[in-house]
């Protein structure tokens, strides 16, 4: 059982809904996704969130620690501190990019929908073009979605199929609502080719029957088991803001601080450089739209670590404040070693070509 788990699971329903209402509001931003970072160690009593819009740039907007015995919250709640905390990490940033009002507008209609993520498609006719059906979705409490398929007539719905399991982002749910089509029998085929959804789910629009003839757990018909139904009367733990240490100026207290401070501000200026037009050509050898390169200053040990997905490469430097040299030489030289780390890490995964050089 885990805090940071459980706490994973709702934020997906937060970020989610926070998402779609913002994307509404047509904000610009300096990029289009951003990332915060999850702390389950140590376990305060309230769930903190520390905002760093300085690391906006790098996609990265700071941390929040969940506090002790979130996963026993009732799930609804955890859903709603979670948005909350995304809220706040949010603000600083919408405040020095002007869109503060934008988020103020998202965030109203994200509570005024009690903090629940679902989402409609439009209706797509049928063969006989006297029918139209259409894909209703919500995020629930495991952190996936529940869909079902509506058939409609007039604009009136006539039945809907069983609840069945699916992602875990809205976006895929618009890509699988677009790419639904009818077979030669007038049967409503729904998964195809997606590389995500595991089964391939055939429905008659006549009785509402579903058949997936790859039923894979946990996608298609079975089920995905929720592991955190919390424990009514658990308090609802406050969020609050804690001050972040400015590592851009030596914040916080002690020679901790001022070694991070020094690495921080070397990894920064050599950050800036791999995201300069010079860089542009290397990076898209790597095939993804988009880079993000995260620097942890928490927990575990010194290193560096990869994780692709089809839109995202995220390579992430692991810097314990502890494992940082004392002087402000040798911290300096360990972040160009880091991102030096870095680069020959997607180097070598994807094959590409001498680098340009770091100065």
């Amino acid at each position: 059982m885990s805090d940071r788990d459980a706490a994973a699971r709702s934020a997906r329903a937060a970020t989610e809904s926070l998402s779609m209402e913002l994307t509404a509001e047509e904000i610009t931003s300096r990029r289009a996704r951003y990332h915060l970072g999850m702390v389950g160690d140590p376990h305060p009593s309230a769930v903190e969130v520390e905002a760093h819009p300085e690391w906006a740039k790098h996609g990265f907007l700071g941390h929040i620690t969940i506090s002790d015995g979130f996963r026993n919250v009732l799930p609804p709640q955890r859903t709603a501190v979670m948005a909350e905390a995304v809220y706040l990490a949010l603000r600083p940033l919408a405040l020095e990019e002007h869109w503060a009002p934008a988020l103020e507008a998202a965030m109203g209609r994200v509570r005024a929908n009690d903090y629940r993520c679902s989402w409609v498609s439009s209706w797509k006719r049928a063969p006989d073009r006297t029918h139209a059906v259409r894909i209703v979705m919500e995020i629930a409490d495991d952190g996936y979605g529940r869909w079902h398929v509506e058939t409609g007539k007039a604009g009136a719905v006539l039945r809907s199929t069983e609840d069945l399991s699916g992602w875990t982002w809205v976006k895929n749910f618009e890509t699988m609502a677009k790419e639904m089509r009818f077979d030669e029998r007038g049967r409503l085929v729904v998964g195809r080719g997606s590389g995500f959804l595991h089964a391939v789910t055939t429905i008659d629009i006549t009785t509402g029957e579903v058949l997936s003839d790859k039923p894979s757990e946990p996608y298609g018909k079975n089920p995905v088991r929720l592991n955190y139904s919390g424990m009514p009367g658990t308090p609802v733990p406050p969020v609050r803001v804690v001050e972040p240490i400015d590592f851009s100026v030596g914040g916080g207290a002690g020679p901790l601080s001022a070694r991070v401070n020094s690495y921080h501000s070397e990894a920064e200026r050599l950050d800036d450089q791999l995201f300069s037009e010079t860089w542009d050509a290397w990076w898209r050898g790597v095939g993804v739209p988009e880079v993000f390169l995260p620097i942890e200053y928490f927990g575990g040990e010194a290193k560096v670590s990869m994780r692709l997905t089809k839109n995202l490469l995220t390579v992430k430097r692991h810097r314990p404040p502890e494992s940082v040299p004392l002087l402000p030489g040798p911290a300096r030289k360990a972040a160009r070693a880091d991102v030096e780390e870095l680069v020959k890490r997607v180097r070598k995964r994807f094959d590409l070509p001498e680098p340009p050089r770091l100065t």
